[in-house]
């Protein structure tokens, strides 16, 4: 804590801000950034420095923590282009939890 009893932003992955503090970073729901392979990303990084796939994991992110998606059409262009095969696992999951809140998907790959 600084002087002015603010707390200091902490530079760095959102990962290890979870870590650093564990009893604020308890939720009830999961990490959806993380649930779509994207917990490296640093914190306050800029939108303009994510590749296009980044991009769209984060805004498939955004959408997992939506209770309902009954009726919505998600559209994904080559989701899985270069990503690590666990990357992939963690996507496809993530496609999972889309269907089962009444989504409906289509994979361009």
């Amino acid at each position: 804590m600084c002087r002015t009893g603010r707390l200091a932003a902490l530079p760095g992955e959102p990962d290890t801000a979870t870590s650093t503090f564990p009893a604020r970073s308890q939720r009830k729901s999961p990490d959806p950034d993380a649930d779509v392979g994207l917990g490296y990303l640093r914190l306050g990084q800029s939108a303009t420095t994510l590749s296009g796939g980044e991009a769209q994991r984060l805004k498939l992110a955004s959408h997992l923590t939506q209770p309902d998606s009954k009726g919505v059409l998600y559209l994904f262009d080559e989701p899985t282009t270069g990503l690590h095969f666990d990357d992939i696992a963690k996507l496809l999951d993530a496609f999972e939890r889309l269907v089962h809140n009444g989504a409906s998907l289509l994979i361009i790959e």
